[in-house]
């Protein structure tokens, strides 16, 4: 009779470990895509990164938050970038089986079989920022994209970068 209770005690206590694991929180993590990561080739004018969001909250305005942290803690200095970069974007997509395969593949443009995140991935899409170089001085860079994002960065300045975000 014991062992029957230790027994039933046990898978008590291994069904609450379970549904405790299962509810349990799970703080976002950001795992950076170097392979699909820095310039597109040596003459292009676009500058990029991509980041996999394992765990991404459910509320926007969370993951909007979690975003802009990692764009300034993680994202490339902008004045680092040589003057004929011109074009910058941090992309994020939630780390699913489908973009899992980028961690250790680089994009295959090659035609019938070709393996391209945006396209292949579509659906784990959770935006992206982007900059652009301004035209008439190259030491500023100007967000362009969210919409609702508007920062601006000065390279070159006695000053730390002035920024205004409108989330």
């Amino acid at each position: 009779m014991k062992k029957k209770n230790l027994f039933l005690i046990g898978i008590l206590l291994l069904v609450l470990f379970s549904i405790f694991q299962l509810t349990k929180r799970r703080e976002p993590e950001f795992i950076p895509l170097p392979l699909l990561s820095g310039k597109i080739n040596s003459r292009s004018s676009f500058f990029r990164e991509v980041v996999l969001i394992k765990n991404p909250p459910k509320d926007k305005v969370i993951l909007d938050s979690l975003k802009l942290i990692y764009l300034r803690k993680h994202g490339i200095d902008l004045c680092s970038l040589g003057v004929k970069k011109t074009i910058y974007s941090l992309a994020f997509y939630k780390k699913t089986c489908c973009t899992s395969y980028f961690i250790t593949h680089p994009e295959d443009h090659t035609g019938f079989s070709s393996d391209i995140l945006a396209e292949d991935c579509e659906d784990d899409d959770l935006d992206m920022f982007y900059y652009q170089r301004s035209e008439k001085n190259p030491n500023i860079w100007y967000s362009s994209y969210p919409k609702d994002f508007k920062d601006t960065v000065f390279c070159n300045c006695n000053t730390v970068s002035d920024t205004l975000s409108l989330w």
